[in-house]
C-alpha cells in the first residue's frame, strides 16, 4: 500500500478495468478520442510528447514570457509543483 504524500493518508491503485479495449464509450465520439488517448498513453509508457521523458524548462520559460507579457508580477510567473497544486486546491 502507498502513501500519498499530499495528505498522509495511505492508498492504493485499483484498476476499473482490465486494459483500456474495456473502456465502453456508448458510441459518443468524444469518449473514443479519450479511450485512444489512454490507449497511447500505455502504449508509450507514459511518454505521450514522445520518446524522451517530459522536461518543464519550456514550460517555465512560456509561463514566465506570457505572465511579464500581460503585466503580471515576475514572482507568480514559476511552475507549480504537483504538490503545491494538490495541497492549495485539495486539502482543507
Amino acid at each position: 500500500m502507498l502513501k500519498l504524500i499530499v495528505t498522509g493518508r495511505k492508498s492504493r491503485f485499483l484498476p476499473l478495468l482490465p486494459s483500456w479495449e474495456a473502456f465502453d464509450t456508448h458510441g459518443v465520439p468524444e469518449l473514443e478520442d479519450v479511450k485512444l488517448m489512454f490507449a497511447f498513453t500505455q502504449i508509450t509508457g507514459g511518454r505521450y510528447f514522445g520518446p524522451e521523458p517530459s522536461e518543464s524548462r519550456t514550460a517555465m520559460e512560456l509561463k514566465k514570457t506570457t505572465g511579464l507579457t500581460l503585466g503580471r508580477s515576475e514572482q507568480g510567473q514559476h511552475l507549480v509543483k504537483t504538490k503545491e497544486w494538490f495541497q492549495t486546491q485539495w486539502v482543507s
